[in-house]
């Protein structure tokens, strides 16, 4: 997620109305003023007695300019947000200069006669870079039943926040990663309204939340350079594996350690190495997924020899085939040389006897 902070923006005078337009347009309360203090109060801070004529309501717009992008703006400040990133395929960077472009909200300064599309383009990249900053970004790793079952004593061991069985490993005003981990499976739809109940082969997912503050003291992690997964994974590979190592491995115990890298069929290094594989985010620690890969490598075998077995039949069979076909030739070639040889002795016979008959 992206906002703007402080910074003022080049907005069309009419930017709410153009908001207000468009056909994704929502609006929500996001919190109360205080009329005489100015004092800010979120949605939810408010108690149910609270005198309301006392506030003003604090509205949030947004608008979604495609599948994957939502423009929200909140107490003065615009936020671009891209979501469903696991089945997006397309540069972050590029998604949301086109968001800047759809939304029809920032104002193209022209220095040219006659701008093109190009233009446009570019002058909503620089609004992008410039008054743009991150703000927020989301990095997960789904951890298979068995890894699950072996890291949930240490998760809950370090929990420092326990909400709704999310838990929180760190917390703090200005910190600059949130990690909390949960349960997915509990997430399932036949599972939803049900009270929490954590059972064996479930699924935890392990998550750092990069928040304003990381981005402020890390220039290296800039806009621009959020492209494509990989390329923000490579880019935040060492932070994301300082927070997984403070936060979960060292927590475990010697035992625990043990009996994880027994289950990944690793060691303290090629572990690391494993999570650190952007290829394998989770499929490579999912030890029945190794385990699968196995059976279907022992199943290969098995068709390639049977193919093999099957072919040296094949061979043999027609080997044998043709063998028959000779036999066969031989003795059609043998019945036909004796047929040949009764015939001519016959037509000879009779020969003999019609010149004989004639001679009498």
């Amino acid at each position: 997620m992206l906002n703007t902070g402080t910074k003022r923006l080049s907005v069309a005078e009419n930017f709410i109305d153009v908001m207000m337009a468009h056909p994704t347009f929502e609006k929500t309360i996001s919190g109360y003023q205080h009329n005489l203090t100015g004092t800010y109060f979120a949605a939810g801070q408010l108690t149910p007695d609270a005198n309301k004529s006392l506030y003003t309501p604090i509205y949030r717009l947004t608008i979604k300019p495609d599948k994957y992008t939502v423009v929200i703006y909140d107490r003065n400040t615009f936020f671009i947000k891209i979501f469903n990133l696991a089945h997006f395929d397309k540069s972050r960077y590029r998604t949301l200069v086109q968001a800047l472009i759809d939304c029809d909200v920032f104002i193209h300064k022209a220095r040219v006669a006659d701008p093109t599309a190009k233009h446009k383009r570019e002058s909503m990249r620089l609004i992008l870079k410039r008054d743009f900053g991150l703000h927020e970004y989301e990095w997960g790793l789904t951890f298979n039943g068995e890894i699950s079952n072996i890291l949930l004593p240490v998760i809950q061991r370090e929990a420092i926040v326990n909400i709704d069985d999310c838990y929180y490993l760190n917390k703090g005003k200005r910190i600059q990663c949130k990690i909390k981990v949960y349960n997915v499976s509990a997430l399932a739809e036949d599972r939803r309204g049900k009270p929490y109940q954590y059972i064996v082969g479930d699924l935890m997912k392990f998550e750092v939340t990069f928040q304003r503050e990381f981005f402020i003291h890390h220039g290296y992690a800039t806009i621009s350079s959020f492209t494509s997964q990989i390329a923000i994974f490579s880019l935040l590979l060492t932070d994301i594996l300082k927070q997984f190592n403070q936060h979960l491995l060292k927590k475990l115990t010697k035992f625990e350690t043990k009996k994880l890298y027994s289950a990944t069929g690793t060691t303290k290094g090629n572990f690391m190495d494993k999570l650190t594989n952007p290829d394998s985010l989770q499929t490579l620690l999912d030890g029945d997924l190794l385990a699968l890969k196995k059976q279907l490598n022992a199943l290969f075998t098995v068709i390639e020899a049977h193919t093999s077995a099957t072919s040296a039949n094949t061979a043999a069979t027609e080997a044998h085939t043709i063998a028959v076909n000779a036999n066969t030739a031989a003795l059609t070639a043998a019945n036909n040389a004796h047929f040949l040889s009764e015939s001519s002795a016959f037509v000879k016979e009779v020969e003999a006897k019609t010149i004989k008959e004639n001679f009498v």
